[in-house]
């Protein structure tokens, strides 16, 4: 035996691989049922003849402080890190209390508390949000220098998934944050039906590792001792190199991040459904003569015993010692003993109570404190907001009132100073020496007062720092970040970059992430949106708002003044869900407000009420949409004498419908204006809602025509034209109503 291995860990190995094998057995037998006997409802992908990738590399880590983010061929390293074959069996039948309670099934799980990260099917998703709680654990680990070891975080995929823009993304940015994170590569050579050769040019995966500036190597996957040491080894080194940011840099050594890639084959279908033949016969007797399970049953049979050994400094004669360290009989014995704890499990699983829509919880958002500390604010006329569009800037107004963007760095910089688990970043957020602060310069001097001065984001401990530009990993970081316990704050650039690799970590990863486990999942993103610097369609454009708003388990902010800002930012850093915030490009600068200097918080969900009659409803939201089109159009209207309920929604997940119901069941019209295009956007899903309760109302939408939008926006989004138009069909008043100006 290896003198860093005892013979209790030699046991371990030896008892999770058959643990494995038995467990997943009992699952693939289902698939040989009839299929109204099976208990499986949907499709299963095991680690047959892999087990020993999953094991050898999680029992070379440390559960308590260590984490791992799953693969569908690693469910044993879930085994290792406290996964029981009964919340298995359970989850893959689909009963009430698997540990997903039946809204999802197979492997698709997830536990903080035993730190595994959730996998779900979109190939290498969890892998950006690994490195963001390796980023965080870094982070509690420096700044509280309790003097253990630095956690590490393994992350498992296939060859298939190597193939993922947002691996990549994930990979760069861990080298580029010198983050503690092993990346164990499942490379069974088939990515579902397509071979190895057909998915790269690249020799190997590793080899990739040299790109990224960390290590990388090759592993025998189905040798699960070989696994066990190139792991301890790498995490070693990660724990050592991730601490010494600095020195690495200074040094030009690689960095703390690995490759491990396991070479074996796919002895079965890409999941459990699936016969085909996907190799060759002849590969396959050759690898299944290296069954990780029968393999290192024989490594242990020919182990000689260490103590006996010890004691014999002839090397001839240590060959010719033959009393085995372990014996068939104690083998044979773990094999009963497992064999016996999974049929218990299957058993109690298969007679659990199946999931029905009666004991299935179904919400998407957890429960949640909602501020309500200024009642009054809800129904109060924004007169202390105003555009300078529309309005001459005196020198009462500069010293009274600020800007929308400095309202929402007012927001930033009270999060950052009360709570030390606030950490902001993104692209461009720091810069060079602090001094950037975005492409619109909210975060400017935050770096200054956070960072200790320190700019570089090699410190570990930065509160405000610049990542890769790479919306996938940023948003996947934010995950990572929020599943280790830290309140992050991460700024894309503008909203529809979202449409990137991002977009996946918010549309699949995290809102689904508390409907499926359970656990909350709070995090920000701050994004720049619409008109108002003639940056056309690729920086404008609104289409992913209506996108976010169709998606359960996200919400979505969008402030008009800049009280609301800084109130709604702070409740979101509160709220236990991933929250969208929406910022004005138009409103920046160009809409001031009176905000007070204390902390306190606008209540997500909860529209305004911003004027109040009995002729029309208005709803709008946005800055631009209510202070450039939408208030100047009812200003206007009301000098002929007619009454104008108008909502600023404030919030367009979860929308405030109760508001919008009681103003619609009063004036029996509305008119809805949003900058986003109007064809199957939010306006026109609202006005659907009000419609089915209130079937008799006059209404009208307003949006952007369906095109893209054009460098010269001016006419694009509904101006004030627009809306008094829509407003006068609406009243049946004319133009000729309205009371002059003069």
């Amino acid at each position: 035996m290896r003198k860093d291995l005892d013979r209790g860990t030699y046991l371990d190995l030896y008892r999770y691989l058959l643990l494995a094998r038995e467990v997943e057995g009992k699952v693939r037998a289902e698939f040989g049922q009839n299929e109204r006997a099976s208990l499986v409802p949907s499709v299963a992908l095991t680690s047959f003849g892999e087990e020993a990738i999953g094991i050898g590399s999680a029992l070379a880590a440390d559960p308590k402080k260590d984490w791992i983010a799953i693969g569908h061929r690693a469910i044993g390293a879930c085994f290792v890190f406290g996964l029981t074959p009964e919340e298995y069996l359970s989850n893959h039948f689909l009963r009430s209390f698997s540990p997903m309670g039946g809204r999802d099934g197979n492997i698709h799980f997830g536990f903080p508390d035993r730190h595994i990260i959730r996998f779900i099917s979109h190939m290498g998703a969890n892998v950006p949000a690994a490195c963001g709680v390796a980023d965080a654990l870094k982070y509690v680990y420096i700044m509280e220098k309790t003097g253990e070891a630095l956690p590490v975080v393994l992350c498992y995929f296939g060859d298939g998934a190597a193939s993922q823009g947002a691996i990549h993304e994930a990979m760069n940015y861990a080298g580029a944050r010198n983050l503690p994170v092993i990346f164990v590569v499942d490379n069974n050579r088939t990515a579902i039906g397509t071979p190895y050769e057909a998915q790269t040019g690249a020799f190997s995966i590793a080899d990739r590792a040299r790109g990224y500036g960390f290590h990388g190597e090759i592993a025998n996957g189905n040798d699960v001792l070989d696994v066990y040491h190139r792991t301890r080894q790498a995490i070693e080194r990660a724990r050592f190199l991730s601490a010494r940011t600095r020195e690495i840099k200074t040094l030009n050594l690689l960095r703390a991040p690995s490759i491990i890639e396991c070479l074996t084959l796919r002895m079965s279908g890409h999941n459990e459904t699936e016969k085909v033949p996907y190799v060759n016969s002849q590969e396959y007797n050759e690898w299944i003569g290296r069954d990780p399970c029968g393999f290192y049953r024989n490594q242990l049979l020919k182990m000689k015993k260490s103590e006996i050994l010890a004691k014999v400094l002839d090397p001839k004669e240590r060959e010719r010692i033959s009393v085995p360290e372990f014996s068939e009989e104690e083998l044979a014995g773990i094999d009963a003993e497992v064999k016996v704890m999974v049929q218990a499990a299957y058993d109690k699983a298969a007679q659990s109570s199946k999931t029905t829509i009666e004991n299935v919880s179904l919400s998407v958002y957890p429960q949640k404190y909602v501020a309500d500390n200024n009642p009054n604010h809800f129904d109060q006329e924004p007169t202390a907001a105003f555009s300078i569009i529309n309005r001459k800037l005196t020198k009462e107004d500069r010293e009274g009132t600020i800007t929308l963007a400095d309202a929402i760095k007012d927001a930033l910089h009270m999060a950052l100073e009360n709570d030390p688990k606030v950490r902001i970043f993104g692209e461009d957020v720091c810069g060079a020496y602090g001094k950037k602060g975005g492409v619109f310069g909210i975060t400017q001097g935050l770096p200054e007062k956070f960072n200790d001065g320190d700019f570089s984001g090699l410190s570990g401990v930065d509160r405000v720092f610049d990542t890769p530009i790479a919306e996938g990993a940023i948003i996947g970081s934010a995950i990572g970040h929020a599943i280790a316990g830290l309140v992050p704050i991460c700024e894309i650039q503008f909203m529809p970059f979202i449409s990137t690799c991002s977009f996946s970590q918010l549309i699949d990863m995290a809102s689904t992430y508390y409907f499926t486990t359970r656990h909350p999942l709070g995090f920000v993103v701050r994004t720049a949106y619409g008109l108002g610097f003639y940056g056309g369609h690729f920086h404008s454009n609104s289409l992913t708002e209506a996108m976010f708003y169709h998606t359960p388990g996200l919400k979505i902010v969008c402030p008009s003044t800049p009280y609301d800002a800084k109130g709604l930012l702070l409740q979101a850093l509160e709220e236990k869900a991933p929250v969208i915030f929406m910022e004005s490009i138009w409103g920046y600068s160009r809409v001031r407000g009176q905000v007070d200097k204390n902390y306190y918080k606008v209540p997500i969900g909860k529209a305004a009420l911003r004027r109040k009659g009995s002729d029309l409803t208005v709803v709008t939201w946005g800055a631009r949409m209510y202070f450039n089109s939408v208030l100047p159009a009812v200003l206007e209207t009301e000098k002929s004498g007619a009454s104008i309920d108008l909502i600023d929604l404030r919030t367009l997940k979860p929308l405030d419908m109760a508001a919008i119901y009681n103003s619609v069941a009063k004036t029996c019209r509305v008119l809805i204006a949003g900058e986003d295009i109007a064809n199957g956007g939010i306006a026109e899903s609202i006005m659907a809602k009000i419609i089915q309760e209130y079937p008799y109302i006059r209404g009208k939408v307003l949006g952007a025509p369906d095109t893209p939008i054009p460098q010269f926006e001016d006419f694009y989004a509904p101006n004030m034209q627009k809306v008094l138009e829509a407003i006068e069909k609406l009243t049946d008043r004319r133009p000729q109503d309205y009371a002059s100006d003069a």
